[in-house]
């Protein structure tokens, strides 16, 4: 059964904690790549390896920084397409 957002690449900022991180989870649970952004390197670490053990999934990437000065091809050459959700 292919989910809903198989093929799609999602963008989220804030993803290591909280909201953020829902919606990393709830993305990553629905089929999509996710590539998330947030300052704070230890909870990105941790929760992007939280996150692919629990799906079992290799598709979720996190970029330490803040979104204003991460450049957009830095996030883009995390997967071969470009993202269909931002």
């Amino acid at each position: 059964m292919t989910k809903k957002l198989s093929n799609k690449v999602a963008i989220v900022t804030g993803g290591a904690r909280g909201i953020g991180k829902g919606i990393v989870k709830t993305l990553i649970g629905d089929g999509a790549k996710v590539i998330f952004i947030d300052q704070n390197e230890e909870n990105g670490k941790k929760t992007e390896s939280e996150i692919a053990k629990q799906f079992n999934d290799k598709n979720i990437v996190f970029l330490k920084g803040n979104v204003l000065y991460i450049s957009f091809s830095q996030i883009v050459n995390q997967f071969i397409h470009p993202p269909s959700i931002l």
